[in-house]
């Protein structure tokens, strides 16, 4: 935002910079960006290779360019150098700086100058990109950024579909289309696909207690099947092919004998019920506890169906059946819906989120005032080794005891509306507020953030 990119070099450059050694030349881009009266060169002779990045080394290329117009390196003394500073070897390194320094004092530089321009391109050689590498990303960068400010639905829904397996992405894009006033809609037996689609927007979809300013009034985006836990690749064509033969399921009771149970079964009912995915069939709650009742007469009639023949005890068969109807009735009639914090638990268990209502909405006023930034904002370059304070519900959690001294701890799942982290409560910590470490509790933690190998 505060470069303002207006060609294809300046993302590349943003792409490049961002990353440790490069990052400290930030500010410097931006300024010189912004005002090009500020743009200088260390040496004139690098005006030829760095103008695109206003006089700012960005690159691995520009570090190679330096060595070889500067310090008179040919270009495999050039790659050399590259590969010596990328592999940080102390013996090789000062052999390479007398020998640069040397060059480049050879080809007129003063020795001074010559020792700042080392210190300068140093860090560029152990972490720049190659150009070309940027350019491809910057291309892929402007491509997508295009289509997401032209064709924001449209792009909302392909990142979805194409994130499907990351729960943590999924959650970070529905706050997103959130943020950009896009309506998304809960999966449905009925209307969702194996991937998000898109659908018609309409003004009755939008949740009594939303506080979105639903922008795109054309079109909405229907949560994919495939994003639901539990539900497999066989269990969705199973459930699509009917669908599209035979119309739209009618009822639970007529979603179970229309489909081969073989391949839906229980557990994915289960999920199906508990994800919202059959609400317009009935209450969470008692669908699920009607749940074997209708499977048990399913199963009896599509067997039947399947074999293609009548049976001797036909009459028998349909009295029991009107037994079972009329038990589920009483069932899907009488039974209290769960309360709401137990359906955004069985959303969380099967979406990785909480689809309809995040529990933080209540809170986050009081949140926002206490953490240091929301878990989705975290840059682990920014922020690595510092004390944060972040906020959010325990979504998941795993408590272990200690080899040595055989003390209790754990690790827990902190999850926001942007995101989740893994946080590790040691024994001292964990004596101290066990009583409030529990699944699905809104908590602030304060902690030192740790950057390694894996995810911060």
């Amino acid at each position: 935002k505060e470069l303002r990119p207006t060609t294809i070099f300046d993302i590349m450059a943003m792409i490049s910079l961002f990353r440790p050694g490069p990052m400290n030349s930030i500010p410097e881009f931006i300024e010189r960006k912004n005002n090009s009266k500020k743009i200088q060169y260390f040496d004139p002779r690098m005006s030829q290779y760095l103008d695109q990045s206003y006089g700012v080394i960005v690159y691995q290329d520009d570090v190679l360019l330096t060595a070889i117009n500067i310090a008179g390196y040919s270009w495999e003394e050039a790659d050399n150098f590259r590969k010596a500073m990328g592999k940080k070897i102390p013996s090789e390194m000062a052999k390479q700086k007398e020998k640069f320094i040397s060059g480049a004092i050879e080809n007129g530089m003063a020795p001074k100058k010559a020792d700042e321009l080392f210190k300068l391109i140093e860090p560029f050689a152990a972490y720049g990109f190659n150009k070309a590498h940027a350019a491809s990303y910057a291309i892929v960068a402007y491509q997508t950024a295009y289509m997401k400010a032209n064709f924001p639905v449209e792009f909302m829904t392909a990142v979805m579909t194409a994130e499907t397996d990351d729960p943590d992405k999924i959650a970070a894009a529905v706050d997103e289309c959130g943020k950009m006033g896009i309506l998304v809609l809960p999966p449905n037996i009925n209307a969702s696909d194996t991937g998000f689609i898109i659908e018609k927007f309409n003004i009755k979809d939008i949740p009594q207690n939303s506080t979105i300013n639903f922008v795109y009034k054309e079109s909405a985006i229907r949560f994919g099947l495939s994003a639901i836990k539990n539900i497999g690749k066989a269990a969705i064509e199973a459930i699509l092919s009917e669908r599209n033969e035979n119309g739209l399921f009618k009822s639970l009771d007529d979603f179970t004998k229309r489909v081969n149970l073989r391949t839906v079964n229980r557990k994915t009912m289960e999920s199906l019920i508990k994800a919202g995915a059959m609400d317009m069939f009935g209450k969470r709650n008692a669908m699920l506890k009607v749940l074997d009742e209708i499977k048990a007469s399913g199963v009896s009639v599509s067997k039947t169906v399947s074999e293609g023949q009548g049976s001797l005890f036909a009459e028998n068969e349909i009295e029991e059946k009107n037994t079972v109807t009329s038990t589920v009735n009483l069932i899907l009639n009488n039974t209290e819906e769960a309360s709401r914090e137990e359906i955004l638990s069985w959303e969380r268990e099967l979406l990785g989120f909480y689809l309809t209502e995040h529990p933080l909405t209540k809170v986050a006023d009081k949140i926002d005032k206490l953490v240091s930034l929301k878990i989705g904002e975290i840059e682990p370059l920014n922020h690595g080794g510092k004390i944060l304070k972040l906020g959010g519900i325990i979504a998941h959690l795993r408590k272990t005891i200690t080899k040595v001294k055989k003390e209790e701890m754990c690790f827990i799942k902190l999850q926001d509306t942007t995101g989740s982290i893994e946080v590790i409560v040691f024994p001292r910590s964990f004596e101290r507020a066990k009583d409030i470490i529990t699944l699905d509790q809104i908590v602030v933690v304060s902690g030192k953030l740790e950057t390694g190998e894996d995810s911060p």
